[in-house]
């Protein structure tokens, strides 16, 4: 339970939010249309925001670490991309049809992403990890699918698997067993990784596995273990896919694959991509993605991928060419923002303290996320280390705190974009240090 003090203060601060959510209840299951939106009592609902800030409908301001799902590198409302899009609008929002934006942004893609030689775009990052694991059984003519523990690819029923602990208990009703079809990996744990994927090998299609950690808890992996995941593909003839939806355009260019040198055969985009607005992708090898091609093909020689109504519209191309040929000439921004990253886990290490509880704060580049941890001595390097020692309720009683001061964080952490600063660093700091004299877990 949260620390009631805190919930009042909250709840006198955003009495219109709490009427929007009550109205939400009757509408949307449980008020929300995205699980970690919700955090007790209720969320704020948000009116506006501009560069790192964000404004509730109750007129409170927040500094904001979460930037739409890490979606927004350039901050809230980038004056290039809103001025693109102002200009794309003239020209309309969605066609139905091919229009050259998809090909720039394409080929932008294909510089920047070391394993793309082809992409195919779609809407959700959920698609296109879905997408890849069709293409992954189409290529190789096997249907095993192998994904790390903690590892969290979107709501498409291939990999719903092992994402929450207890990674043994199933994650959703309506789903098939998964039987021997996903098989879950340790991250970081390479010695008992290649034995499992030893024991599969006769049918695995692809390994999936995020360069960081996202929803596990924001941890890097080690360059060894992701070398060793693409020796034994390049091995046993399975794919190695890269969950890039976090990590590409964020901690390099070119993502992950870039950061530590390691190329895999597709890679799924998302987030940064659409600059703000939806959007997902396919990349990689065009001799697996040109299974895809549905010119002269007949049924059942192809791997059938739809893109929906919505893929390649005009402001999703446009605002994500806008964002990525920003990106692409001002690279000191991934400085930057790394560096402040660094910052921030180090303030808030040093920073915000909860009673009986080690706080461990993870992350690369310029993603952070808070543990707060039962045990001071506990390694963090996979989702079951996460689950076993980090202190879910003070967590949570953190966010609260912490949103009660101004700083909006999801799970503990979140993203810094190239509008964060200085500023939005002491503001951070101050809200953690008051936090801690609260005597916010005890």
């Amino acid at each position: 339970m949260v620390n009631r003090r805190e919930e009042k203060n909250y709840e006198q601060k955003t009495r219109r939010s709490r009427a929007l959510f009550e109205r939400a209840g009757r509408l949307i299951p449980g008020g929300v249309c995205h699980a970690i939106r919700y955090f007790h009592p209720y969320p704020f609902f948000a009116e506006r925001a501009s560069g790192p800030r964000i404004w509730d409908v109750d007129g409170n301001e927040y500094v904001d670490f979460w930037m739409g799902h890490g979606a927004l590198i350039l901050g809230h409302n980038p004056p290039n991309v809103v001025e693109a899009l102002r200009e794309q609008l003239g020209f309309g929002c969605q066609w139905g049809t091919v229009n050259e934006l998809e090909l720039d942004l394409a080929e932008m893609v294909v510089r920047l992403v070391p394993s793309a030689e082809m992409v195919r775009f779609c809407n959700t990052g959920a698609e296109a990890t879905m997408y890849a694991c069709r293409l992954a059984r189409g290529y190789t003519g096997r249907e095993t699918i192998a994904k790390m523990e903690g590892g969290w690819h979107g709501f498409n029923s291939d990999l719903l698997y092992y994402v929450h602990g207890p990674f043994e208990a199933p994650e959703s009703l309506g789903l098939v067993p998964a039987r021997d079809k996903i098989v879950p990996l340790p991250f970081n744990d390479t010695e008992e990784t290649l034995a499992r994927l030893q024991e599969y090998k006769d049918d695995l299609a692809a390994v999936i596995v995020e360069p960081v950690l996202g929803s596990g808890g924001f941890l890097p992996a080690d360059r060894q273990y992701l070398q060793a995941l693409r020796d034994m593909c390049s091995e046993i003839g399975a794919v190695l896919i890269f969950d890039e939806i976090i990590t590409c355009f964020r901690i390099a260019p070119g993502g992950g694959q870039e950061y530590y040198s390691i190329k895999p055969d597709l890679t799924c985009l998302g987030k940064i991509l659409g600059g703000g607005l939806p959007i997902g992708a396919v990349a990689g090898a065009s001799e697996i993605l040109k299974l895809s091609n549905t010119i002269g093909q007949p049924k059942g020689s192809r791997v059938a991928i739809g893109g929906g109504t919505f893929s390649c519209n005009p402001l999703s191309m446009r605002a994500g060419l806008e964002t990525l040929t920003y990106l692409d000439s001002h690279r000191s921004i991934y400085e930057k923002i790394s560096v402040l990253g660094k910052k921030i886990r180090e303030v808030v290490e040093n920073s915000l303290e909860v009673p009986g509880r080690t706080t461990r704060c993870t992350g690369v580049g310029s993603l952070f996320r808070a543990h707060f941890l039962k045990d001071p001595a506990a390694q963090l390097r996979s989702a079951r280390d996460v689950h076993t020692n980090a202190d879910i309720v003070a967590r949570e009683e953190v966010r609260l705190a912490l949103i009660n001061r101004g700083i909006f964080t999801v799970e503990g952490g979140g993203m810094v974009s190239s509008s964060h600063g200085r500023d939005e660093l002491k503001l951070l700091q101050e809200a953690c240090e008051d936090v801690s004299e609260t005597s916010v877990g005890s």
